[in-house]
C-alpha cells in the first residue's frame, strides 16, 4: 500500500497542489520546510556550508527559468534550477 502526501487545492480550484514538492517548482513568494536532500554526501555538506540545512524554514524570493533565489533569515541565495530539483520541500 502506497501512501499519499496531503493535497490541498490550487488558488484556482481546478486542480490539486501537492504539499511534497522540488523547490524548483515552488512559486514566488511561498516559505517551505526542506524535508531532504536528494544528493550525495558532498552536496548535502555543501548546502549546509551555505546555511541551507535539512529542516530549514525558506523563502521563495523569485523562481525564473534558470534559477531559484530564496530567503534564509538575512540571507539571499541563488540557486540553479538543477540544484533546486535535489530539495524537497513540504509548505508548512
Amino acid at each position: 500500500m502506497r501512501l499519499r502526501p496531503p493535497v490541498q487545492k490550487s488558488a484556482a480550484g481546478s486542480a490539486p497542489v501537492s504539499r511534497l514538492a522540488t523547490l524548483d517548482k515552488v512559486p514566488a513568494a511561498t516559505r517551505v520546510r526542506v524535508t531532504a536532500i536528494a544528493g550525495e554526501r558532498r552536496l548535502r555538506l555543501r548546502l549546509l556550508g551555505m546555511g541551507l540545512p535539512v529542516g530549514a524554514l525558506v523563502d521563495v524570493l523569485e523562481n525564473r527559468r534558470g534559477s531559484v533565489v530564496v530567503g534564509i533569515g538575512g540571507l539571499r541565495l541563488g540557486l540553479g534550477r538543477e540544484l533546486g530539483r535535489k530539495l524537497i520541500v513540504v509548505r508548512p
